[in-house]
């Protein structure tokens, strides 16, 4: 019984190995055909679903690959790299939102730093300041990750513009407001302050 898994485990792996020789030369048809044969063999087994998915989604078989990536997450659920290879289908497709969700529920299973880039790189389509936040932990985890530098630099250049918009757009009274002169400064300028009544006027009253 040892024995018989030990060849199946073999067999596998070389199966593995044929699939990405295939996905090298973009050949993602018989990539995916070589996977199948390894989900024949460990259908249970959620990396080789995860493969499956990654490579139709290289093929643009999109919905095919969203299905097998599902398959994974039903089998284990906190199996991150199902979590981001759908995070990658769903940026895609443009869908930066749910692209950000399934990253973030990569990282906290298992924080990467190329899936923080990811996150990152989602984030800055619509939230900076979440963006360099990603970016930064992507970073304590590789400081050389020039990728994720990068989002990081631009996620600084998006905030400062949103700032100075902002400050921009301030209704002219509010900027104008500590400029006005107190009532005070106001009488004078105007020559409106009162003169102190002498002694000499306190006696004819």
């Amino acid at each position: 019984m040892a024995k018989s898994r030990r060849n199946i485990t073999r067999l596998i792996r070389q199966i593995v190995d044929k699939a990405w020789r295939f996905a090298d030369r973009a050949m993602w048809g018989e990539a995916v055909n070589c996977i199948e044969q390894a989900i024949q063999l460990r259908p249970k087994a959620p990396l080789y679903w995860v493969l499956k998915g990654h490579f139709l989604r290289e093929s643009l078989r999109c919905t095919e690959s969203e299905a097998a990536i599902r398959r994974a997450l039903v089998l284990d659920s906190g199996f991150d790299p199902a979590w981001s290879e759908l995070g990658r289908l769903y940026r895609d497709a443009g869908e930066y939102l749910e692209a950000a969700d399934c990253f973030r529920r990569s990282v906290s299973i298992r924080p990467d730093f190329n899936v923080y880039t990811l996150l990152a790189n989602a984030e800055l389509t619509f939230d900076p300041q979440a963006a360099l936040a990603s970016a930064t932990a992507a970073l304590s985890l590789n400081p050389d990750w020039d990728e994720a530098i990068r989002i990081r630099d631009s996620a600084k250049r998006a905030i400062a513009a949103k700032r100075k918009s902002l400050q921009k757009t301030r209704p002219s009274s509010q900027r104008n407001k500590s400029k006005k002169p107190t009532n005070g400064l106001s009488n004078r300028k105007r020559g409106r302050i009162k003169k102190t009544p002498t002694a000499e006027h306190r006696k004819s009253k």
